[in-house]
């Protein structure tokens, strides 16, 4: 998955396409950091009283930050999309 991902950033850097580039770089980084927020959240549901409530807590408590930079960049180039459209439309 991972090999696939970085296949796809080479890709799309050679064709000058950045806003595909940051999403690369953002599911790449979601990538490394899930197996680190699953083990989180596993610890979190360690205790006897935590359930999947603190599972769910201790996931997103440390995948926050990737999934922020994730939609960021999707919301980027979402926007370098239209601007590109708009500009050549003219």
């Amino acid at each position: 998955m991972a090999f696939l991902i970085v296949v796809v950033i080479i890709i799309s850097v050679g064709k000058k396409s950045f806003s595909f580039f940051f999403i690369g770089i953002a599911l790449a980084i979601n990538v490394v950091v899930a197996p680190l927020s699953f083990f989180i959240g596993l610890m979190a549901t360690d205790d006897p009283n935590g359930g999947f409530l603190a599972f769910i807590k201790g996931f997103i408590y440390i995948q926050s930050i990737p999934l922020l930079i994730l939609f960021i960049s999707v919301l980027v180039s979402f926007i370098i999309k239209r601007y590109v459209k708009q500009k050549n439309s003219k």
